[in-house]
């Protein structure tokens, strides 16, 4: 019996990567051969022959023997490796590579399949770990002082100076660029605002700070200076702010610094705990994966440029800094490397966890952010869905409760700021 059925065989395996041979019989190639030929005589039309009776002879001297033999194999290439991936359950993470085999016509075909894959990742032993982090000043009465005047500064009473009159610290200007603009507080203690006072309204202002081998931004224009008139920290203040009394406000003030700063000890703690592990954890990463990721991330960055006005290409770009695509692929590559290590990492954490959430806890999780944001709660669940983050969101929050498991394992030792 004449056979037909492909063969798949896996060639080589490693922790990132499964080399498959792929063997096609020769009957099946000349049914393949046939079927290709078929196709380009049903849509060829030659005077004197009908509709798919076109000779052979005649396409071979039109097209070429070679063109019929090389889409032959294109076909079995697509068909075949689908198929070698499903019989072998096997799911590549990034784009397998193909390498051809030569193949004449009566022959059995064998091309090769480089599958990338993940490795097995081993979340490492926990016990004796010790984590080091900065400790978090405690909330004091200047912390308060600063926050009621954040709260008065946001419900001041602006007056538009007249245009002859110069920027004076505290006063609010208005900056644009092309269509848009924004409003920002004069403060001295910031290089925007220390080269605005003193300017006078149509003015033009360069952006400090730049770096002097990048083209300079374009300059910011002073459209309009108001002076601000600030509510008195008092009882009325706190009225407007929603609050009973200005004690009231104060004690509320407290409560939410509090909560950010043991928000941001616990991030602390899990990013520390988050480099302790990858810096135990050893696992190699599809080199495949790596090369798919830099190239579209170049593909991106070439197509940003573009739109840019006026348009930009990436060799102009990186020239302009004294860079060459290869040192932007090795920084780019090294990037992905770390990122992709440290989601691997977390979704393994996260499995072996076992943690979970369902609608009705992340809903309760995010009211309670929301509220604490001064925010509706519906709108900021609605705003969470309507952009597609529902889903990051929960992953997100069942990681950090995966984390704080672990952190129950661990030594937290707190290092004093200097």
């Amino acid at each position: 019996m004449i056979p037909t059925e492909p063969t798949f065989n896996i060639e080589e395996k490693s922790d990132t990567q499964v080399v498959l041979r792929v063997e096609i019989p020769a009957e099946a190639m000349q049914q393949a051969l046939e079927a290709t030929y078929d196709r380009y005589a049903q849509g060829a039309r030659v005077p004197g022959f009908r509709k798919g009776r076109v000779p052979r002879e005649y396409l071979e001297s039109r097209f070429g023997a070679e063109e019929f033999t090389a889409e032959t194999q294109d076909d079995v290439h697509e068909r075949y490796a689908r198929r070698a991936l499903k019989d072998l359950d096997l799911r590549p993470v990034a784009s397998p590579r193909l390498t051809p085999g030569a193949w004449q016509p009566g022959q059995p075909y064998t091309f090769r399949l480089a599958v990338p894959t993940f490795a097995e990742i081993v979340v490492p032993e926990l016990h004796g770990l010790e984590i080091e982090v900065p400790a978090i000043p405690a909330v004091g009465e200047s912390d308060i002082e600063d926050a009621l005047q954040s709260l008065r500064w946001r419900f001041a009473t602006l007056h538009e100076k007249p245009a002859t009159e110069p920027v004076a610290a505290d006063d609010v200007a208005r900056l644009g660029r092309g269509e848009a603009s924004s409003q920002l507080r004069v403060d001295p203690a910031t290089p925007l605002g220390a080269d605005l006072i003193g300017r006078h309204v149509g003015e033009e202002i360069a952006v400090p700070g730049s770096d002097p081998n990048d083209d300079a931004p374009p300059p910011l224009r002073l459209l309009a200076v108001h002076s601000a008139t600030l509510p008195e920290a008092d009882d009325e203040l706190a009225r407007i702010a929603g609050y009973d009394s200005l004690d009231a406000l104060r004690e509320h003030l407290d409560g939410a610094l509090r909560r950010h700063r043991e928000e941001r000890a616990l991030d602390a703690k899990r990013g520390a705990l988050v480099e302790r592990l990858l810096d135990a954890a050893e696992f190699p990463l599809p080199e495949l994966l790596l090369d798919e990721i830099v190239e579209r991330e170049i593909a991106e960055l070439r197509d940003r440029l573009a739109e840019e006005r006026p348009p930009a290409s990436l060799e102009d770009a990186l020239a302009e800094r004294n860079e060459d695509e290869a040192s932007l692929r090795v920084s780019l590559r090294g990037t992905a490397t770390r990122r992709l290590r440290r989601d691997l990492l977390l979704g393994k954490v996260l499995e072996e966890s076992g943690v979970s959430l369902d609608d009705a806890a992340l809903e309760t999780r995010a009211s309670e952010v929301a509220k604490a944001e001064g925010e509706n709660p519906m709108k900021y669940i609605a705003r969470l869905k309507a952009e597609e983050r529902w889903e990051d969101y929960r992953r997100a929050e069942a990681t950090a409760d995966a984390l704080d498991r672990l952190l129950e394992q661990v030594t937290v030792r707190e290092k004093e700021t200097e």
